[in-house]
């Protein structure tokens, strides 16, 4: 059984080195269980750069951290919010225009060999070089891993023997549609997955965040309540680092929010949403300033969701650094040269309010008169140069 961790970017190799043993007893001893580094991850070439290290990494991304900045927006409910974010569209807009084009001098048509139909044909030769040519492939692909997958059906439909598919990433929206049309299936399903959650926390006494009498409602407003909290006492501290004691007031809206999501996603045996909650009301509550720590020992989200490098007791890995995630997803999704990141920021708010769990009373903001319907860019601008794709092979 080959197995895939997700993505873009995880290695696989390190997923059997850490996992390997409760892998296997979730398959049974008939399984070998067998992974790999995908192109331009870890050990694996093409050798794509971006950052040598993590001042490098930490300077380029600094106009988007700090007050008055992206991170500093709110939670896009109300006009003011939106004006807030519009605001900011061409200072996104210059800096992701100065990664795309890092991205090509660094790296060139290497660019090229890193996309999924490569991965799939990787995977056949690995099938075939372990276990015989011609052999059924069985794979397991997790997130990301589940495109792996689907393009593995759709490329070679002969060749498939067992294959799982393990928090389903929408292949089809990845495949044929832009990714602003991703948005809102994504922030519905981190809804669902947060009602989910204060739905069970309120039902035991093992939630650390629920007290008594709670109810799945009155557990949404408190989360509400310190996404507020803060949105409204964001200092700007720039790095937020979860591995030592810091200002309660230097985790922003932004900034909570990934972490809600990030242990929402992980899913894991043992609940960190709920003390990480408990612990960030109860600072909040407390006079201004108050120390606060990430109640765990390990960082509270992948780090490439929030582009700021701890300075705390760990640093970047090489996958962040190179962001060889945006390099297999640009070469892999449809170029949709007429999105700009203005559109991308409008339909952001446009899924908040349709989505969301907010008043639908505090959503009626006008978009289209939103910075007058200027035209600024596309959020990525270099087209797909994979030689085979997915598209040209099956429509």
């Amino acid at each position: 059984m080959f197995i895939n961790p997700g993505g873009p970017g995880a290695s696989g190799t390190s997923m059997i080195l850490t996992e390997g043993q409760g892998l296997q007893s979730l398959l049974g001893r008939g399984w070998d269980i067998v992974s790999w580094d995908p192109r331009g991850i870890s050990a694996s070439g093409p050798n794509i750069t971006l950052f040598s290290n993590d001042d490098q990494y930490n300077a380029f991304w600094a106009p988007l951290f700090g007050t008055g900045r992206l991170v500093a927006h709110g939670n896009l409910t109300t006009s003011s919010d939106v004006d807030f974010l519009m605001s900011q569209v061409s200072t996104f807009d210059n800096t992701v225009r100065s990664l795309n084009q890092k991205m090509i001098e660094s790296n060139g048509d290497a660019l090229k060999y890193v996309g999924t139909c490569s991965v799939v044909r990787d995977l056949v030769y690995l099938t075939d070089s372990l276990y015989g040519q011609g052999t059924d492939i069985n794979f397991w692909g997790l997130s990301y891993g589940t495109v792996i997958a689907t393009y593995l059906t759709q490329m070679f439909p002969d060749r498939v023997g067992r294959v799982i598919l393990d928090g389903v990433f929408d292949p089809e929206k990845y495949a044929n549609q832009s990714p602003m049309k991703w948005m809102e299936v994504d922030v519905y399903g981190i809804d669902l997955t947060l009602k989910s959650w204060t739905e069970a926390c309120a039902g035991s006494t093992r939630c650390t965040f629920s007290a008594r009498n709670d109810t799945s409602e009155t557990l949404l407003k408190r989360i509400n309540t310190i996404l507020e909290t803060g949105y409204r006492n964001y200092d700007g501290t720039l790095p937020w680092d979860p591995t030592v004691d810091t200002n309660i007031n230097a985790l922003s809206y932004d900034i909570i929010l990934q972490t809600i999501r990030s242990d929402l996603y992980r899913a894991p045996k043992k609940d960190n949403l709920g003390p990480f909650l408990r612990a960030v009301e109860s600072a909040q509550s407390d006079t201004p300033g108050t120390s606060f720590k990430y109640p765990f020992p390990t960082t509270p989200f992948p780090l490439d969701w929030i582009p700021y490098s701890p300075s705390g007791q760990f640093a970047l890995s090489e996958n962040i650094l190179s962001h060889i995630s945006l390099a297999i997803l640009c070469g892999d999704i449809i170029d949709d040269s007429m999105t700009t990141t203005e559109d991308a920021f409008k339909e952001t708010v446009r899924d908040v309010c349709v989505v969301d769990a907010h008043p639908q009373s505090t959503c009626n903001v006008p978009l289209m008169d939103i910075a007058s319907g200027r035209k600024i860019a596309t959020a990525h601008d270099y087209t797909a140069k994979e030689h085979d794709t997915y598209h040209e092979h099956h429509g």
